[in-house]
């Protein structure tokens, strides 16, 4: 019996491109989830998130098991999904044990700290956000994170302890409203983290089902507040990134550490480091490609990280040479302050601009927007591609100067 079947923990793009060369196509759906594209899915596999062993056993019994030729997840919610359907498959790949610790920011630094205790910021665990005096064992500046958020999400910066009260209790007031949008079940407690300076960046990295690893060109990152912004969103993300060859050699060296200390394996790794003045530290790592970083690596240089992944779970590698190299740059715009959506203006001058590749619009008029430390994501992305960084950064600085959002 042929097996031609991708599952998919979720429906993307590249089930077109793999529908389009003769397979058969899976995907998950979830209670009340849409799918835009079922003219492209022949399988659709109806599970309840809260309920997991029930998809287990839903698997198990599909009669076209056997026929299953790889799993691919790239959302970051279904990490605990993707793990039980390496289980139902008899697949190698994250098992629960490993999703748990993928999906908790808590759970991942304690097993980073165990593996290899230079490579992640200190950190601590505040079990109750709420009370008046927290015991700290943490210097100031320090960082404030939801454990089972994603996107900077309710991400605040405290810096000093006069602060720190008042911080955690405005953390954990908005937990369950962002939590329910997204519909996950926050995880009690706040993680409590060191600042730690430096450059913030990312890399996406492919691990075979024997263990081998594949590195992307790194992505560098510019955060908010090094524009001026106070929030921890991440503004922009380019390449190509500005590291040389002997950082961007520490850097891989520190992705695979992480890859070593979380068991992953038969998966992509989406990691966020800052490079310090002693080296890289690892933040995050999440079993998934990044987003917006298939787009950025075909315009950039060719590379389809869509089917590195696809191949790389086939045990075949992954074809992550540069064919050319251009500068592309992805911006994510945020109102200045918390409201209802009235209005974008600067969408048609942006549109102008000789680097403009595409832009989208993710919140309608009317919904209620805010910053990420308010516990959003962005309205707006904007996607820039040039021949010239120049003009890139240029562009960057322009699309800054002309979009306004309007909230009221």
């Amino acid at each position: 019996m042929k097996s031609d079947i991708v599952l998919f923990t979720g429906i993307q793009r590249f089930c077109r491109t793999l529908k389009e060369r003769g397979y058969r196509i899976a995907v998950l759906r979830e209670r009340g989830e849409q799918l835009a594209e079922r003219k492209e899915v022949d399988y659709i596999i109806d599970y309840d998130p809260q309920h997991l062993d029930g998809l287990m056993e839903t698997v198990k019994g599909l009669p076209f098991r056997n026929e299953i030729l790889t799993v691919i997840n790239r959302r970051e919610k279904r990490v605990k999904e993707f793990a039980v359907l390496n289980m139902a498959l008899g697949r190698k790949g994250i098992g629960l044990e490993e999703a748990e610790w993928l999906s908790d920011k808590y759970l991942m630094r304690k097993r980073m700290v165990q593996y290899d205790p230079s490579i992640s910021p200190a950190f601590q665990l505040i079990e109750d956000p709420r009370s008046p005096s927290p015991h700290l064992r943490i210097g100031f500046p320090l960082m404030i994170k939801p454990r089972n958020l994603f996107k900077s999400q309710l991400v605040v910066r405290c810096d000093v302890l006069h602060d720190l009260g008042g911080t955690l209790r405005m953390v954990a007031s908005r937990m369950d409203e962002t939590a329910n949008r997204h519909g996950i079940i926050p995880k009690k407690g706040l993680l409590v983290e060191e600042y730690v300076r430096g450059r913030e960046l990312s890399i996406d990295s492919f691990v075979s089902p024997t263990g081998e690893v594949y590195h992307s060109p790194v992505v560098e990152l510019v955060v908010a507040e090094d524009i001026g912004i106070e929030d921890c969103h991440v503004f922009a993300r380019m390449v190509p990134s500005q590291f040389d060859p002997s950082q961007v050699a520490a850097i891989e060296r520190v992705a695979e550490k992480g890859i070593r200390a979380l068991r992953l394996v038969n998966s992509p790794a989406h990691i966020d480091m800052i490079y310090t003045p002693t080296g890289p530290k690892l933040l995050e790592v999440g079993a998934r490609v990044g987003g917006y970083r298939s787009e950025m690596m075909k315009l950039s240089f060719g590379i389809d990280l869509d089917e590195v992944a696809f191949s790389t779970s086939l045990g075949k590698g992954g074809d992550l040479v540069p064919k050319f190299e251009k500068s592309t740059a992805v911006l994510e715009f945020f109102p200045p302050r918390e409201g209802v959506l009235k209005g974008i203006r600067g969408l048609e001058e942006v549109g102008t601009l000789g680097s403009f590749s595409r832009l989208r619009q993710r919140m309608r008029l009317g919904e209620r927007i805010g910053l990420a430390r308010q516990g959003y994501r962005c309205p707006l992305f904007v996607v820039l591609n040039h021949e010239e960084g120049s003009a890139v950064h240029r562009d960057m600085e322009e699309a800054r100067r002309t979009i306004t959002i309007e909230v009221g």
